[in-house]
């Protein structure tokens, strides 16, 4: 059975890295669409929620995606249809982000 003093400094440490985590992550994960719709030959700009390795788009033919210098991503719809932006970070996070494309 654990020591009561260590179990209760152990919640203590788990529910404070918890917060902490929390206050982070929060902000910049709102900002992230969850889809981002845009028109053929025009481009969108949103914020990424942490630094990404890489972000790819799954079909190249619907629309392509850079990451800028900023820490922002810019996607670009190529013709009409649906495909999803595939990232990750240096942790190997996934981040997915699906995107339509609508006509002109």
């Amino acid at each position: 059975m654990a020591h009561p003093v260590i179990s209760r400094r152990l919640v203590r440490l788990l529910f404070a890295g918890g917060i902490a985590l929390a206050v982070i992550a929060g902000p910049a994960l709102s900002q992230t669409p969850e889809e981002v719709l845009v028109r053929e030959g025009k481009s969108a700009t949103f914020p990424l929620p942490r630094q990404l390795q890489r972000l790819v788009s799954e079909d190249p033919s619907v629309a392509v995606v850079e990451i800028l210098p900023d820490g922002k991503a810019r996607v670009t719809g190529v013709s009409p249809g649906t495909t999803q932006l595939v990232g990750r970070d240096h942790a190997q996070m996934p981040l997915v982000i699906r995107v339509r494309v609508l006509p002109e």
